[in-house]
């Protein structure tokens, strides 16, 4: 049998034995072509980077100078530690570029970042290849929350705990809430954080609602799934814990859940010193429409940005999504309340059907949708709404009901007087045949 990886294919395993991995031949795509040389050159690269900075340095310390490349933070350089006064033997001085930057440290040596290092970084090591792969650019943002101060006297006084976001689908507050939950957990097992900045506090706990993974092998509803999360929420949290929060009581009745959700933050908000770090997304306006979460020092609201343009020819254009986390200093409730009731609609109207449109939903279902929801929303009967039949469908309706009376009115009794029992039975048969004839 042939290999599949004969030689006439672009793809091999020969050629990268000692690496144990599949790679692509040469030859098949020219800008693949190019990253590789430029990653296998990356030692030639690093060497003479390190010579010319060597160059740069006192001597006593140019021996021991390199440079290094970690994926995960970029290049670096490399000097020996002094065991004095633990720093390294050289930190750059401002005839040579400024100060050096420190990164981190081992046992023996400490690693730095100067203008050099930063160039790199923009030019062959700034972003890792899986992301350039998959999205145009990177849209970053901040955070800022607290968790309430414990026994400890040191803490600061209002500050947000809590941050509630809301938007439309595809926004991105979801990977808002949930990248904040990996950079925590990457600090905590030593990992380089993806931040320009960043001081994270000591956290004992992480506590989601975010997934619910129904089985057939429990007997519990999704909805049940997501009461028994929070409930493990709610019994382990401490001041130190950071709690995830995502589309909770969506599994229910829309009053309902709205109830539940706003009950659940309420919980967290009312437990004082020991108040966790929570992370909300929802899309049960109403809580902010009704006022049920008051603004307070404690509690922020936040928001994904979007842009809007009605006149957009093409449904998918209408909307744009920027992923840029906006902040409501006085709650999301003044803008409920001053935006016009058809601004309102006009802008739901236009994420529904962005949203619809870029999940390949048919535009005659978006349609219909968009008109029972203003329906409801203005308070018709959607019994009656969905009530409507075509005009077709109306005229046969008509006619059933014209025979049905024609046949109702007429007296059966007659046709049973001097007849045999068969006899009897058909007349009326012939009788509906003429109604329906006639009609």
């Amino acid at each position: 049998m042939a290999s599949p990886y004969s030689e006439s294919m672009p793809i091999t395993g020969k050629a990268n034995d000692k690496k144990h991995r599949t790679v692509v031949k040469p030859g098949v795509d020219e800008e693949l072509d190019t990253m590789k040389q430029t990653y296998d050159g990356i030692e030639d690269l690093l060497n003479k980077t390190s010579q010319s900075i060597a160059e740069t340095v006192p001597a006593q310390y140019s021996l021991d100078l390199n440079v290094i490349f970690f994926p995960q933070i970029g290049f670096l350089i490399s000097i020996p530690i002094d065991p004095e006064t633990g720093r390294g033997n050289y930190e750059g001085d401002e005839n040579n570029g400024g100060a050096w930057d420190r990164i981190f440290s081992t046992r023996s040596r400490v690693y730095y970042k100067d203008f050099r290092m930063r160039e790199l970084d923009e030019t062959l090591g700034d972003m890792h290849p899986l992301q350039e792969l998959t999205v145009p650019s990177y849209v970053s943002n901040d955070t800022f929350i607290t968790g309430g101060e414990g026994t400890s006297d040191g803490a600061v006084e209002d500050q947000p705990c809590m941050l509630i976001m809301t938007g439309p689908n595809y926004s991105g507050k979801s990977v808002y809430i949930k990248q904040i939950a990996l950079i925590v957990y990457m600090a905590h097992v030593g990992c380089f954080v993806p931040a320009d900045a960043a001081t994270i506090g000591l956290t004992d706990k992480m506590l989601t609602r975010i997934t619910t993974k129904e089985t057939i092998t429990k007997v519990q509803s999704g909805f049940m799934i997501d009461l028994q999360q929070v409930t493990k929420s709610i019994n382990l949290a401490t001041h130190r814990s950071l709690i995830i929060i995502d589309e909770f009581g969506k599994g229910t009745d829309s009053n309902d859940g709205a109830g539940l959700a706003c009950g659940l933050f309420e919980h967290f908000l009312g437990l004082g010193t020991e108040r966790p770090k929570v992370l909300g997304a929802t899309h049960f306006h109403e809580i902010f429409e009704n006022g049920f979460l008051p603004p307070r020092p404690h509690l922020a609201f936040g928001h994904m940005e979007v842009r809007i343009d009605m006149d957009a020819e093409a449904v998918e254009d209408q909307i744009t999504y920027l992923y840029k986390y906006g902040h409501y200093e006085a709650g999301i409730l003044a803008l409920c309340k001053h935006q016009p009731e058809e601004d309102v609609r006009l802008k739901n109207e236009a994420e529904l059907h962005s949203c619809a449109a870029m999940s390949g939903i048919d535009q005659a279902i978006v349609e219909r949708a968009d008109r029972l929801g203003l329906l409801s929303a203005t308070g018709e009967d959607l019994v009656f709404a969905c009530a409507n039949i075509s005009k077709g469908e109306e005229e046969d309706l008509m006619m059933a009901e014209r025979t049905a009376r024609a046949f109702l009115a007429e007296d059966l009794r007659q046709y049973r007087s001097g007849a045999s029992d068969s006899e009897a039975w058909q007349d009326p048969r012939t009788l509906l045949n003429q109604i329906m004839n006639a009609v």
